[in-house]
């Protein structure tokens, strides 16, 4: 069975249950994510969503995250909100786990898409779960 970036479209809307998750449909800008994670407060966390293929090296490049979309994530991130990358991650036809991608400073979102990233400390649905509460509260 070959998993598709809608199969962790659909985990992710699973993991996150308990929170309204909000599609976005702007045609007029580019870039924009594909999930916005409303919080209490009106708080709002956009999330790009991505499957990426694990090579035989045991890394992965984010090739398929555009430059506008790295682009739209500095620039919520440099106004002072959260913003971070769900990948689904496979290796070999077989679904690994997950990665959930932040950075420091805004500026780095530019340099995400051609950046190697080891398939290490795989995520499982409770972790990733785990992780994002922690992040809100951070």
């Amino acid at each position: 069975m070959t998993v598709k970036e809608r199969d962790i479209a659909l985990d992710f809307k699973t993991i996150l249950k308990h929170y309204t998750i909000l599609v976005p449909n702007n045609i007029a800008e580019r870039g924009w994510p594909d999930r916005l994670i409303q919080l209490p407060k009106s708080v709002v966390i956009p999330c790009e969503l991505k499957r990426v293929f694990v090579n035989k090296s045991g890394y992965y490049v984010l090739s398929d995250l555009r430059q506008e979309q790295c682009a739209w994530l500095a620039k919520w991130q440099y106004n002072g909100g959260k913003c971070f990358v769900f990948v689904g991650l496979i290796r070999d036809g077989e679904f690994l786990g997950y990665h959930c991608i932040t950075v420091n400073e805004w500026r780095d979102w530019l340099y995400v898409s051609k950046e190697k990233r080891y398939a290490v400390y795989i995520k499982t649905s409770m972790a990733v779960l785990e992780w994002f509460e922690d992040y809100c509260r951070a």
